[in-house]
Protein backbone atom coordinates (compact mmCIF):
# COMPACT_ATOMS: atom_id res chain seq x y z
CA UNK A 1 0.00 0.00 0.00
CA UNK A 2 2.15 3.20 -1.19
CA UNK A 3 -0.49 5.60 -1.45
CA UNK A 4 -4.38 5.25 0.29
CA UNK A 5 -5.71 8.43 0.48
CA UNK A 6 -9.26 10.08 0.53
CA UNK A 7 -10.41 12.78 -2.14
CA UNK A 8 -9.90 16.00 -0.89
CA UNK A 9 -12.19 18.50 0.10
CA UNK A 10 -10.93 21.61 -0.98
CA UNK A 11 -7.36 22.75 -0.88
CA UNK A 12 -6.39 25.67 1.46
CA UNK A 13 -2.22 24.66 1.26
CA UNK A 14 -1.92 28.77 1.23
CA UNK A 15 -3.68 29.10 4.81
CA UNK A 16 -0.54 27.20 6.20
CA UNK A 17 2.43 27.65 4.37
CA UNK A 18 2.41 30.88 5.62
CA UNK A 19 4.49 32.39 8.18
CA UNK A 20 3.55 33.86 11.63
CA UNK A 21 1.73 37.23 10.80
CA UNK A 22 0.11 35.73 7.68
CA UNK A 23 -0.68 32.82 10.02
CA UNK A 24 -2.63 35.38 12.14
CA UNK A 25 -4.27 37.10 9.38
CA UNK A 26 -5.81 33.82 7.96
CA UNK A 27 -7.54 32.51 10.61
CA UNK A 28 -11.27 30.82 9.95
CA UNK A 29 -14.12 32.78 10.97
CA UNK A 30 -14.89 32.12 14.58
CA UNK A 31 -11.37 31.37 15.10
CA UNK A 32 -9.20 34.15 16.87
CA UNK A 33 -5.38 34.41 17.82
CA UNK A 34 -4.67 33.41 21.36
CA UNK A 35 -3.76 36.83 23.11
CA UNK A 36 -0.38 38.05 23.56
CA UNK A 37 0.79 37.25 27.07
CA UNK A 38 2.59 40.00 29.18
CA UNK A 39 6.21 39.95 29.39
CA UNK A 40 7.09 37.01 32.18
CA UNK A 41 10.12 34.54 33.13
CA UNK A 42 7.64 31.67 32.69
CA UNK A 43 6.13 31.07 29.41
CA UNK A 44 2.07 30.46 28.20
CA UNK A 45 3.59 27.91 25.58
CA UNK A 46 6.21 25.21 24.56
CA UNK A 47 7.06 24.93 21.23
CA UNK A 48 9.72 21.42 21.56
CA UNK A 49 11.57 21.11 18.32
CA UNK A 50 13.11 17.49 17.65
CA UNK A 51 15.20 17.05 14.60
CA UNK A 52 15.23 13.06 14.89
CA UNK A 53 19.01 11.33 14.70
CA UNK A 54 20.63 15.05 14.07
CA UNK A 55 24.46 14.14 14.63
CA UNK A 56 26.19 17.64 15.00
CA UNK A 57 27.62 17.37 11.45
CA UNK A 58 24.62 17.53 9.83
CA UNK A 59 23.52 21.25 10.92
CA UNK A 60 26.95 22.07 9.40
CA UNK A 61 26.34 20.39 6.32
CA UNK A 62 23.07 21.71 5.64
CA UNK A 63 24.02 25.33 5.83
CA UNK A 64 26.42 25.01 3.24
CA UNK A 65 23.84 22.69 0.69
CA UNK A 66 20.74 25.01 1.88
CA UNK A 67 22.90 28.10 0.26
CA UNK A 68 23.78 25.77 -2.70
CA UNK A 69 20.20 24.79 -3.33
CA UNK A 70 18.04 27.91 -2.20
CA UNK A 71 20.58 30.48 -2.13
CA UNK A 72 20.33 31.33 1.59
CA UNK A 73 21.57 30.12 4.95
CA UNK A 74 19.50 28.07 7.20
CA UNK A 75 17.32 29.28 10.39
CA UNK A 76 19.35 26.50 12.68
CA UNK A 77 22.94 28.66 11.91
CA UNK A 78 21.44 32.26 12.27
CA UNK A 79 19.20 30.81 15.61
CA UNK A 80 23.02 29.54 17.22
CA UNK A 81 24.65 33.05 16.19
CA UNK A 82 22.36 35.18 17.67
CA UNK A 83 24.57 35.96 20.81
CA UNK A 84 20.72 35.96 23.11
CA UNK A 85 19.81 32.60 22.01
CA UNK A 86 21.17 29.74 25.05
CA UNK A 87 23.10 27.12 23.84
CA UNK A 88 23.70 24.09 25.49
CA UNK A 89 23.70 19.84 24.94
CA UNK A 90 21.80 17.33 26.26
CA UNK A 91 23.49 13.79 27.78
CA UNK A 92 20.93 11.22 26.30
CA UNK A 93 21.86 8.20 27.46
CA UNK A 94 19.15 5.87 28.30
CA UNK A 95 18.63 3.45 31.29
CA UNK A 96 20.69 0.15 30.06
CA UNK A 97 22.36 2.01 27.17
CA UNK A 98 25.23 4.21 26.38
CA UNK A 99 23.37 4.66 22.81
CA UNK A 100 19.41 5.71 23.22
CA UNK A 101 16.85 4.83 21.22
CA UNK A 102 14.05 7.25 19.83
CA UNK A 103 11.67 5.89 22.29
CA UNK A 104 13.96 6.07 25.95
CA UNK A 105 14.65 9.99 24.48
CA UNK A 106 11.45 10.99 24.57
CA UNK A 107 10.51 9.37 27.85
CA UNK A 108 13.57 10.50 29.20
CA UNK A 109 12.24 14.27 28.20
CA UNK A 110 8.65 13.48 29.08
CA UNK A 111 8.65 12.05 32.32
CA UNK A 112 11.78 13.10 34.29
CA UNK A 113 13.41 9.19 33.90
CA UNK A 114 15.19 7.56 31.73
CA UNK A 115 13.86 4.36 30.40
CA UNK A 116 15.13 1.48 28.76
CA UNK A 117 15.38 1.44 25.18
CA UNK A 118 12.25 0.42 24.14
CA UNK A 119 10.06 1.10 26.33
CA UNK A 120 8.48 4.62 26.71
CA UNK A 121 7.42 6.17 29.88
CA UNK A 122 7.96 2.50 31.58
CA UNK A 123 9.85 0.98 33.83
CA UNK A 124 11.56 -2.60 34.10
CA UNK A 125 9.48 -2.94 37.53
CA UNK A 126 6.21 -2.20 35.59
CA UNK A 127 5.99 1.46 36.82
CA UNK A 128 3.83 3.58 35.05
CA UNK A 129 5.10 7.16 34.20
CA UNK A 130 3.48 10.07 33.26
CA UNK A 131 4.15 11.44 30.16
CA UNK A 132 4.54 15.07 29.84
CA UNK A 133 1.40 15.54 27.59
CA UNK A 134 -1.18 14.21 29.94
CA UNK A 135 -0.02 16.33 32.56
CA UNK A 136 0.09 19.25 30.68
CA UNK A 137 -3.33 18.95 29.70
CA UNK A 138 -4.54 18.06 33.38
CA UNK A 139 -3.45 21.20 33.94
CA UNK A 140 -5.35 23.40 31.57
CA UNK A 141 -3.73 23.81 28.79
CA UNK A 142 -3.79 21.95 25.00
CA UNK A 143 -0.62 19.79 23.90
CA UNK A 144 -0.44 18.34 20.07
CA UNK A 145 2.78 17.04 18.18
CA UNK A 146 3.59 17.48 14.27
CA UNK A 147 5.83 14.37 12.77
CA UNK A 148 7.32 13.15 9.21
CA UNK A 149 6.98 9.54 10.77
CA UNK A 150 3.71 7.85 11.79
CA UNK A 151 1.86 9.59 14.72
CA UNK A 152 2.46 6.27 16.65
CA UNK A 153 6.34 6.42 16.25
CA UNK A 154 8.64 6.39 18.96
CA UNK A 155 9.32 10.45 19.39
CA UNK A 156 5.51 11.57 19.52
CA UNK A 157 4.04 8.59 21.53
CA UNK A 158 7.08 9.50 24.36
CA UNK A 159 5.34 12.72 24.75
CA UNK A 160 1.90 10.91 24.94
CA UNK A 161 1.64 7.33 26.78
CA UNK A 162 3.21 4.82 29.10
CA UNK A 163 3.85 1.31 27.34
CA UNK A 164 5.97 -1.56 27.57
CA UNK A 165 6.84 -1.21 23.73
CA UNK A 166 7.29 1.16 21.04
CA UNK A 167 6.99 -1.78 18.75
CA UNK A 168 3.16 -2.59 18.89
CA UNK A 169 1.93 0.75 16.68
CA UNK A 170 -1.22 -0.43 17.05
CA UNK A 171 -1.67 -0.40 20.53
CA UNK A 172 -0.05 2.79 20.65
CA UNK A 173 -2.92 4.18 18.53
CA UNK A 174 -5.46 2.88 20.65
CA UNK A 175 -4.20 4.48 23.53
CA UNK A 176 -4.40 8.11 21.67
CA UNK A 177 -8.53 7.47 22.42
CA UNK A 178 -7.87 8.62 26.04
CA UNK A 179 -7.54 12.51 24.36
CA UNK A 180 -4.18 13.62 26.03
CA UNK A 181 -3.45 14.81 22.36
CA UNK A 182 -5.28 17.78 21.27
CA UNK A 183 -3.39 17.71 18.02
CA UNK A 184 -1.98 14.72 16.17
CA UNK A 185 -0.12 15.31 12.38
CA UNK A 186 1.71 12.77 10.57
CA UNK A 187 1.91 9.56 8.67
CA UNK A 188 -0.08 5.67 10.11
CA UNK A 189 -3.08 5.28 8.22
CA UNK A 190 -2.50 1.62 8.68
CA UNK A 191 -2.94 2.21 12.80
CA UNK A 192 -6.36 3.96 12.20
CA UNK A 193 -8.05 2.65 9.03
CA UNK A 194 -10.28 -0.11 9.48
CA UNK A 195 -9.21 -1.83 6.21
CA UNK A 196 -6.13 -1.83 7.52
CA UNK A 197 -5.95 -3.10 10.91
CA UNK A 198 -5.75 -6.58 12.08
CA UNK A 199 -8.87 -6.26 14.46
CA UNK A 200 -11.13 -4.44 11.70
CA UNK A 201 -11.23 -1.45 14.29
CA UNK A 202 -12.07 1.98 13.27
CA UNK A 203 -10.00 3.87 15.15
CA UNK A 204 -10.76 6.83 12.93
CA UNK A 205 -14.55 6.50 13.53
CA UNK A 206 -13.57 5.87 17.04
CA UNK A 207 -11.83 9.03 17.18
CA UNK A 208 -14.35 11.19 15.25
CA UNK A 209 -16.92 9.99 18.17
CA UNK A 210 -14.62 11.25 20.89
CA UNK A 211 -14.95 15.20 19.11
CA UNK A 212 -11.78 14.79 16.62
CA UNK A 213 -11.80 16.29 13.27
CA UNK A 214 -10.22 13.68 10.66
CA UNK A 215 -8.21 14.97 8.52
CA UNK A 216 -5.94 12.49 5.33
CA UNK A 217 -5.38 15.02 3.05
CA UNK A 218 -3.36 18.65 2.48
CA UNK A 219 -6.58 20.13 1.73
CA UNK A 220 -8.47 18.29 4.99
CA UNK A 221 -5.51 19.46 7.09
CA UNK A 222 -6.38 23.20 6.06
CA UNK A 223 -9.85 22.68 6.92
CA UNK A 224 -9.63 21.13 10.22
CA UNK A 225 -7.11 23.43 11.26
CA UNK A 226 -10.21 25.58 12.35
CA UNK A 227 -11.05 22.90 14.94
CA UNK A 228 -10.26 22.46 18.75
CA UNK A 229 -9.27 18.90 18.32
CA UNK A 230 -7.88 17.16 15.15
CA UNK A 231 -5.99 14.21 13.79
CA UNK A 232 -4.12 14.79 10.49
CA UNK A 233 -2.98 11.26 8.84
CA UNK A 234 -1.25 11.63 5.61
CA UNK A 235 0.24 8.12 4.04
CA UNK A 236 0.26 4.59 5.56
CA UNK A 237 3.64 4.42 6.91
CA UNK A 238 5.67 7.47 7.25
CA UNK A 239 5.55 10.69 5.16
CA UNK A 240 7.63 10.42 2.25
CA UNK A 241 11.48 11.88 1.63
CA UNK A 242 11.09 15.40 0.98
CA UNK A 243 13.49 15.10 -1.90
CA UNK A 244 10.95 12.48 -3.33
CA UNK A 245 8.23 15.03 -2.40
CA UNK A 246 10.04 17.45 -3.81
CA UNK A 247 9.56 15.15 -7.41
CA UNK A 248 6.40 13.71 -6.89
CA UNK A 249 2.99 15.78 -7.79
CA UNK A 250 0.90 13.15 -6.07
CA UNK A 251 3.02 13.62 -3.14
CA UNK A 252 2.94 17.16 -3.56
CA UNK A 253 -0.89 17.60 -3.63
CA UNK A 254 -1.75 15.27 -0.98
CA UNK A 255 0.57 15.37 1.78
CA UNK A 256 1.90 18.74 4.08
CA UNK A 257 5.08 19.27 4.50
CA UNK A 258 6.39 19.77 8.40
CA UNK A 259 6.52 23.23 7.92
CA UNK A 260 2.68 23.06 6.97
CA UNK A 261 1.44 20.62 9.58
CA UNK A 262 3.30 22.72 12.52
CA UNK A 263 1.96 26.07 11.50
CA UNK A 264 -1.76 24.35 11.92
CA UNK A 265 -1.22 23.00 15.12
CA UNK A 266 0.03 26.25 15.92
CA UNK A 267 -3.42 27.68 14.77
CA UNK A 268 -5.64 25.24 16.83
CA UNK A 269 -3.82 24.81 20.04
CA UNK A 270 -3.29 28.66 20.04
CA UNK A 271 -7.38 29.04 20.85
CA UNK A 272 -6.72 27.64 24.54
CA UNK A 273 -6.40 30.46 26.56
CA UNK A 274 -4.07 29.05 29.20
CA UNK A 275 -1.41 27.90 26.20
CA UNK A 276 0.04 24.79 25.05
CA UNK A 277 3.12 22.40 24.72
CA UNK A 278 3.71 21.34 21.13
CA UNK A 279 6.09 18.80 19.87
CA UNK A 280 7.86 19.02 15.97
CA UNK A 281 9.63 16.22 14.45
CA UNK A 282 11.44 16.25 11.70
CA UNK A 283 11.50 12.48 11.72
CA UNK A 284 13.00 11.27 8.32
CA UNK A 285 16.52 13.04 9.23
CA UNK A 286 17.06 9.86 11.75
CA UNK A 287 15.55 7.35 8.52
CA UNK A 288 17.63 9.02 5.79
CA UNK A 289 20.94 8.47 8.51
CA UNK A 290 20.16 4.81 8.95
CA UNK A 291 20.43 4.83 4.82
CA UNK A 292 23.84 6.30 4.90
CA UNK A 293 21.29 8.67 2.22
CA UNK A 294 23.14 12.21 1.95
CA UNK A 295 20.94 13.81 -0.47
CA UNK A 296 17.93 12.87 1.79
CA UNK A 297 18.81 13.72 5.28
CA UNK A 298 19.93 17.49 4.08
CA UNK A 299 16.89 17.81 2.29
CA UNK A 300 15.09 16.86 4.95
CA UNK A 301 16.78 18.94 7.35
CA UNK A 302 15.69 21.99 4.98
CA UNK A 303 12.41 20.73 5.65
CA UNK A 304 13.00 20.88 9.06
CA UNK A 305 14.37 24.12 9.11
CA UNK A 306 11.58 25.72 7.08
CA UNK A 307 8.94 24.47 10.16
CA UNK A 308 11.69 26.56 12.13
CA UNK A 309 11.92 29.43 10.27
CA UNK A 310 8.12 29.70 10.87
CA UNK A 311 8.07 28.78 14.28
CA UNK A 312 10.27 31.81 14.68
CA UNK A 313 8.74 33.65 12.79
CA UNK A 314 5.70 32.92 15.02
CA UNK A 315 7.52 33.27 18.13
CA UNK A 316 9.23 36.70 16.98
CA UNK A 317 5.59 38.22 17.14
CA UNK A 318 5.16 37.55 20.85
CA UNK A 319 6.81 37.65 24.21
CA UNK A 320 5.27 34.25 25.67
CA UNK A 321 6.19 31.40 23.49
CA UNK A 322 9.71 29.43 24.33
CA UNK A 323 10.53 27.59 21.49
CA UNK A 324 13.70 24.29 21.88
CA UNK A 325 15.55 22.87 19.38
CA UNK A 326 17.48 19.98 19.54
CA UNK A 327 18.08 16.03 18.80
CA UNK A 328 17.46 12.71 20.47
CA UNK A 329 20.06 11.56 19.09
CA UNK A 330 23.21 11.06 16.82
CA UNK A 331 22.83 8.51 13.89
CA UNK A 332 25.82 7.32 11.58
CA UNK A 333 27.71 10.83 12.07
CA UNK A 334 27.88 11.96 8.62
CA UNK A 335 30.19 14.62 7.78
CA UNK A 336 32.06 15.91 4.45
CA UNK A 337 35.50 14.18 4.14
CA UNK A 338 38.71 16.19 2.63
CA UNK A 339 39.21 15.11 -0.92
CA UNK A 340 42.43 14.82 -2.86
CA UNK A 341 45.60 16.81 -1.83
CA UNK A 342 45.50 20.19 0.45
CA UNK A 343 41.49 18.82 0.38
CA UNK A 344 41.64 20.75 -3.39
CA UNK A 345 39.13 18.88 -4.95
CA UNK A 346 36.39 18.84 -1.45
CA UNK A 347 34.18 21.56 -2.77
CA UNK A 348 33.64 20.02 -6.29
CA UNK A 349 32.53 16.71 -4.72
CA UNK A 350 30.26 18.61 -2.49
CA UNK A 351 28.79 20.26 -5.58
CA UNK A 352 27.59 16.72 -6.83
CA UNK A 353 24.75 16.42 -4.20
CA UNK A 354 22.00 18.34 -5.92
CA UNK A 355 22.37 15.94 -8.83
CA UNK A 356 20.66 13.34 -6.63
CA UNK A 357 16.93 13.62 -6.61
CA UNK A 358 15.60 10.19 -5.13
CA UNK A 359 16.12 8.58 -2.28
CA UNK A 360 17.78 5.18 -1.43
CA UNK A 361 14.00 4.18 -0.41
CA UNK A 362 12.64 5.49 -3.76
CA UNK A 363 14.94 3.16 -5.81
CA UNK A 364 13.98 -0.04 -3.80
CA UNK A 365 10.13 1.14 -4.36
CA UNK A 366 11.37 1.15 -8.63
CA UNK A 367 12.94 -1.66 -7.97
CA UNK A 368 9.99 -3.21 -6.72
CA UNK A 369 6.96 -1.85 -8.73
CA UNK A 370 8.28 -0.11 -11.32
CA UNK A 371 10.55 -2.31 -13.36
CA UNK A 372 7.52 -4.66 -13.74
CA UNK A 373 9.49 -7.67 -13.25
CA UNK A 374 8.72 -10.34 -10.59
CA UNK A 375 12.88 -10.64 -10.41
CA UNK A 376 14.88 -7.45 -11.06
CA UNK A 377 18.13 -7.84 -12.07
CA UNK A 378 21.39 -6.44 -11.08
CA UNK A 379 21.34 -4.15 -14.50
CA UNK A 380 17.86 -2.87 -13.05
CA UNK A 381 19.36 -1.96 -10.29
CA UNK A 382 22.21 0.08 -11.99
CA UNK A 383 19.93 1.80 -14.04
CA UNK A 384 17.62 2.90 -11.04
CA UNK A 385 20.62 4.24 -9.50
CA UNK A 386 21.87 6.34 -12.63
CA UNK A 387 18.36 7.33 -12.56
CA UNK A 388 17.97 9.09 -9.21
CA UNK A 389 21.63 10.02 -8.20
CA UNK A 390 23.23 10.71 -11.89
CA UNK A 391 26.17 8.77 -11.53
CA UNK A 392 27.23 5.53 -13.11
CA UNK A 393 28.33 2.94 -11.08
CA UNK A 394 31.56 1.10 -12.00
CA UNK A 395 31.54 -2.83 -12.44
CA UNK A 396 32.67 -3.05 -9.13
CA UNK A 397 30.22 -0.91 -7.33
CA UNK A 398 27.73 -2.51 -9.23
CA UNK A 399 28.35 -5.80 -8.50
CA UNK A 400 28.48 -4.96 -4.27
CA UNK A 401 25.58 -2.75 -4.32
CA UNK A 402 23.24 -5.71 -6.12
CA UNK A 403 25.22 -8.36 -3.33
CA UNK A 404 24.26 -5.73 -0.29
CA UNK A 405 20.65 -5.70 -1.91
CA UNK A 406 20.25 -9.50 -2.01
CA UNK A 407 22.01 -9.75 1.44
CA UNK A 408 24.94 -11.79 0.31
CA UNK A 409 27.36 -10.55 2.80
CA UNK A 410 29.84 -12.77 2.23
CA UNK A 411 30.25 -11.71 -1.32
CA UNK A 412 30.55 -7.89 -0.27
CA UNK A 413 33.73 -8.63 1.33
CA UNK A 414 33.57 -5.63 3.92
CA UNK A 415 35.26 -5.79 7.12
CA UNK A 416 33.41 -3.41 9.08
CA UNK A 417 30.20 -5.35 10.05
CA UNK A 418 28.35 -1.73 10.65
CA UNK A 419 28.45 -0.96 7.15
CA UNK A 420 28.25 -4.67 5.62
CA UNK A 421 24.50 -3.83 4.60
CA UNK A 422 22.94 -2.25 1.49
CA UNK A 423 22.94 1.48 3.00
CA UNK A 424 26.35 1.07 4.03
CA UNK A 425 27.44 -0.01 1.01
CA UNK A 426 25.27 2.92 -0.70
CA UNK A 427 26.42 5.29 1.24
CA UNK A 428 30.24 4.64 0.29
CA UNK A 429 29.34 4.52 -2.97
CA UNK A 430 27.99 7.67 -3.25
CA UNK A 431 30.57 8.93 -0.52
CA UNK A 432 32.98 8.51 -3.93
CA UNK A 433 30.97 11.01 -5.57
CA UNK A 434 30.10 13.59 -3.02
CA UNK A 435 32.78 13.07 -0.24
CA UNK A 436 30.01 12.94 2.33
CA UNK A 437 31.12 10.09 4.74
CA UNK A 438 29.52 7.95 7.46
CA UNK A 439 30.87 5.73 10.50
CA UNK A 440 27.78 3.35 10.40
CA UNK A 441 24.08 2.97 9.73
CA UNK A 442 22.88 3.04 13.63
CA UNK A 443 22.44 5.71 16.30
CA UNK A 444 25.53 6.79 18.14
CA UNK A 445 26.29 8.26 21.48
CA UNK A 446 26.75 11.94 20.66
CA UNK A 447 25.88 14.86 22.81
CA UNK A 448 22.71 16.91 21.42
CA UNK A 449 22.75 20.44 20.71
CA UNK A 450 20.15 22.51 22.17
CA UNK A 451 19.42 26.05 21.41
CA UNK A 452 16.48 28.02 23.16
CA UNK A 453 15.15 31.21 22.93
CA UNK A 454 12.68 33.07 24.27
CA UNK A 455 10.84 33.15 28.36
CA UNK A 456 12.60 30.22 30.23
CA UNK A 457 15.19 29.30 27.52
CA UNK A 458 18.65 29.94 30.01
CA UNK A 459 16.95 26.57 32.00
CA UNK A 460 18.63 25.02 29.10
CA UNK A 461 21.73 26.35 28.80
CA UNK A 462 25.33 24.61 28.99
CA UNK A 463 25.40 20.78 29.65
CA UNK A 464 22.07 19.12 30.80
CA UNK A 465 20.96 15.51 31.39
CA UNK A 466 17.83 14.57 28.91
CA UNK A 467 15.72 14.35 32.59
CA UNK A 468 15.76 18.11 33.20
CA UNK A 469 14.08 18.82 30.16
CA UNK A 470 11.27 17.75 31.97
CA UNK A 471 12.17 19.14 35.31
CA UNK A 472 11.89 22.31 33.58
CA UNK A 473 9.10 22.30 31.55
CA UNK A 474 6.99 21.25 34.24
CA UNK A 475 8.65 23.67 36.53
CA UNK A 476 7.31 26.63 33.68
CA UNK A 477 4.23 25.54 33.49
CA UNK A 478 3.88 25.31 37.55
CA UNK A 479 3.27 21.45 37.33
CA UNK A 480 3.90 19.68 40.47
CA UNK A 481 4.81 16.08 39.28
CA UNK A 482 7.72 13.74 40.09
CA UNK A 483 7.76 10.57 38.47
CA UNK A 484 9.56 7.90 39.50
CA UNK A 485 13.52 6.84 38.89
CA UNK A 486 15.30 3.62 38.49
CA UNK A 487 18.78 3.38 39.20
CA UNK A 488 20.91 1.23 36.50
CA UNK A 489 22.14 -1.18 38.82
CA UNK A 490 18.69 -1.99 40.01
CA UNK A 491 17.15 -1.99 36.26
CA UNK A 492 19.50 -4.39 34.62
CA UNK A 493 18.77 -7.69 36.60
CA UNK A 494 15.06 -6.78 35.25
CA UNK A 495 16.55 -6.27 31.99
CA UNK A 496 18.36 -10.17 31.43
CA UNK A 497 15.40 -11.19 29.26
CA UNK A 498 15.43 -8.51 26.96
CA UNK A 499 19.41 -8.45 27.31
CA UNK A 500 19.27 -12.37 26.07
CA UNK A 501 16.74 -12.10 23.42
CA UNK A 502 18.48 -8.92 21.54
CA UNK A 503 21.91 -10.77 22.24
CA UNK A 504 20.23 -14.03 20.30
CA UNK A 505 18.74 -11.71 17.58
CA UNK A 506 21.43 -9.99 17.06
CA UNK A 507 23.89 -12.93 16.32
CA UNK A 508 20.74 -14.26 13.96
CA UNK A 509 21.12 -10.96 11.82
CA UNK A 510 24.51 -9.46 12.05
CA UNK A 511 26.55 -9.17 8.99
CA UNK A 512 28.97 -12.11 8.82
CA UNK A 513 32.99 -11.17 8.25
Amino acid sequence: MKHRMSTPTGTRRDMIKLGAASLLGTLAAGCAPAAIGKASSKPKNIIFMVSDGMSLGVPSLAEHFSRLVRGKGTAWRRLAENKSTAQGFFDMASLDSIVTDSAAASSSWSSGSRVANGFLNYLPDHTRLAPIGALVKESGRAFGFATTATVTHATPAGFTVSLRSRESQDDIAEAYLEGTADVMLGGGLEYFDRDARSDDRDLFGDLAAKGYTVAKTSGELGAASQCKKFIGVFNDGYLPYTIDHRRDAFYRERIPTLREMSLAAIQVLSQNPRGYLLQIEGARIDHAAHNNDPAAILWDQLAFDDALEAVLAYASQRNDTLVVVTSDHGNSNPGLIGTARRYALTNEYFLNLPKITGSLEQIKLDLKYATGKAEPTEQDLATLFQKHTSFSLTSAESDRLWAAYQGNFKKMEEVNIHQNSLPGIYGQILSNHTSVGWNGTQHSSDLTSILATGPGQDLFHGLIKNTEAFVHMTSLFGINHTNKSMDPEIARPLLIPNLESDRAHWEQVRPKV
